[in-house]
């Protein structure tokens, strides 16, 4: 009997699909823990892991699968802690391990090898060709501020959701520059904004940047950029899209940026004749609400030719699907653009699997054009073999005159950036091109 309540114990407090702790074995640990460390006080770390982008990768290759992915991820996890070291299920794909004795620096050091084993693992063998990654978030109680370790699993999940962020490493750890890096994540002016945004119309205000065509330099397109406008401030992509992102509303906030454009074009404000690009997350692409919207708009193809942008930084998981939604805009006359080339997952599967016409080749790819090395050679030998293979090229982000010349020598058909002109509201816009049209009609 006392080896069957042994048992029986030890399966309450295991995760019956990972086999690691579960949610009821970390209560019970971190309460024991928390009056431990009190009582003799040590370095304390708090690790929480978060795997990017399940919810996708579940919906897309089914829950079997979904689940097979978890049991990876903690097989890899079990093997980069330290013998002693518990790691704890604490729901869905959410982990979270607890270092005593550590210092932040060894901290890190786990976490990094928790990414190099997770990295190490080929879940090709199982079907799953996009890469599989986790966030991690770490918080640190040093032995002499133990009094603060109630807040380490609060400052780890703002860790976490941190290094989530465009442009990190995957790996965060809470302090000063967490903090700053999180305030679009828990700061209350900016998440207010976007739901203030969805929920009412007019908040989201549509920017226009001038597409150039090359040679010329005659206005092709405007690009549509979203800024929000909260209390006559406005609050730009780089300070809401995080809030979108983590919130999980890209479908939701794509939805609100085409019917602003609708009204936008509806107005007739722009020059017939131009056309207008839309900016698309990989995640609505694929989402009915978004591909019928978009049926709907191409009313305006008449006026203003239309092209939906979709950024290469996105991971597009329902490939076939997505293809199959954008082979039926092109039927309704939308050109397709990959956004932001050569800063995402897998271009070259992207060109191969979907029905691409332009590609714009991200600023650091043009700054690089702009070096003496090896680099620049390798970025202007792919442009010349995407022309050869029939992808009209657009240079993004050109802000000098030797960059708008290396472009234009190459062969891209478009150009945009600060060189030619600013994003513009709709009126500021209407107003500029009045005034220019003005000033040439006027004698000399």
């Amino acid at each position: 009997m006392e080896h069957q309540n042994r048992e029986f114990r030890s399966q309450a407090r295991h995760d019956v699909l990972t086999d690691c702790y579960n949610r009821r074995a970390y209560e019970e640990d971190w309460a024991r823990l928390r009056e431990e460390v009190k009582a003799v006080p040590q370095g304390v770390a708090f690790l929480l892991f978060d795997c990017d982008r399940f919810k996708s990768i579940n919906d897309t290759y089914g829950h079997e699968k979904g689940d097979r992915v978890l049991t990876l991820i903690a097989d890899a996890l079990v093997m980069a802690l330290r013998a002693n070291d518990r790691l704890y299920r604490l729901g869905g794909d959410e982990f979270a391990a607890i270092l005593l004795r550590t210092t932040p620096a060894q901290a890190r050091q786990i976490a990094q090898r928790c990414q190099s084993l997770l990295n190490a693992k080929k879940f090709s063998d199982i079907g799953i060709n996009e890469p599989i990654s986790i966030s991690i978030g770490i918080a640190f109680c040093e032995a002499d501020q133990i009094n603060h370790i109630d807040e380490l699993p609060k400052q780890a999940d703002i860790a976490m959701y941190t290094a989530k962020q465009p442009g990190r490493n995957r790996v965060a750890l809470f302090g000063d520059d967490v903090e700053r890096a999180s305030q679009t994540l828990v700061a209350s002016r900016e998440t207010s904004a976007v739901f203030q945004a969805l929920a009412t119309p007019g908040m989201i205000e549509m920017h226009y940047q001038p597409i150039h065509s090359l040679p010329g330099l005659e206005i092709k397109y405007y690009e549509a950029l979203a800024r929000i406008r909260h209390h006559n401030t406005l609050i730009l992509p780089e300070a809401f899209l995080p809030v979108v992102s983590t919130r999980r509303l890209e479908t939701g906030f794509d939805l609100a940026v085409l019917q602003q454009v609708d009204l936008d074009l509806s107005s007739k404000q722009l020059q017939a004749g131009v056309g207008v690009a839309i900016n698309l997350t990989a995640q609505s692409i694929s989402q009915p609400e978004i591909v019928s919207y978009l049926l709907e708009l191409s009313r305006h193809n008449t006026r203003h030719p239309l092209m939906i942008e979709i950024a290469e930084t996105s991971l597009i998981t329902q490939v076939a699907e997505a293809s199959a939604y954008l082979d039926l805009l092109r039927t309704a006359q939308y050109r397709i653009a990959m956004d932001d080339f050569g800063t995402g997952h897998s271009p070259l599967r992207y060109l191969a699997d979907l029905p691409v016409d332009v590609i714009k080749f991200d600023i650091s790819l043009i700054r690089k054009l702009e070096e003496s090395s090896r680099g620049a050679q390798v970025v202007a030998d792919f442009a010349r073999m995407m022309i050869s293979t029939g992808y009209s090229l657009t240079a993004e982000g050109v802000e000098t005159e030797a960059a708008l010349r290396l472009v234009e020598d190459l062969g891209f058909a478009h150009v945009q950036g600060f060189l030619l002109a600013h994003p513009l509201p709709l009126e500021q816009l209407v107003a500029h091109l009045a005034t220019a049209k003005s000033g040439d009609a006027q004698p000399d």
